[in-house]
C-alpha cells in the first residue's frame, strides 16, 4: 500500500486523513474531549474539531514498522499521514534537509 507522509514539526499531534481511514476500513475511537484544529496559515480547514483517533501501523522503509496513535482529520487531498512533534520527540530522527533524507537513531 502506498500513501504519503508529511513530517510537520509545527503540528502538535500526528494525524491521518478521514478518507484514508474509511478507504482502508480502519477502526476509529472517539476522543474523550474534542480538540480544536487550528491551521496556522489561516487556510480554510474542512474540519474545525478533532473528535476521533485510530492506531495505525506506520511503514517507512527500510525502518521497522511501528504502531502509532493518529488523530483523524479531513484533508484536502484525502490521503496520507501527518507525523507531528509527538512523533519527532519519540523517535528523535536525524533529518538531512538538502538530501531529503530521514534516519532513525538507535
Amino acid at each position: 500500500m502506498f500513501y504519503s507522509i508529511l513530517i510537520d514539526s509545527g503540528a502538535t499531534n500526528s494525524f491521518i486523513a478521514n478518507q484514508f481511514v474509511h478507504k482502508y476500513s480502519l477502526t476509529m475511537s472517539e476522543l474523550s474531549e474534542k480538540i480544536p484544529l487550528i491551521i496556522l496559515d489561516f487556510s480554510e480547514s474542512p474540519s474545525s474539531w478533532v473528535t476521533n483517533h485510530t492506531k495505525y501501523m506506520v511503514e517507512i522503509p527500510p525502518f521497522p514498522s511501528f504502531d502509532w496513535d493518529l488523530s483523524v482529520i479531513d484533508t484536502p487531498k484525502g490521503e496520507g499521514l501527518i507525523l507531528g512533534i509527538d512523533f519527532l520527540n519519540h523517535f528523535n530522527p536525524s533529518i538531512y534537509w538538502r538530501k531529503r533524507l530521514i534516519t532513525f537513531n538507535p
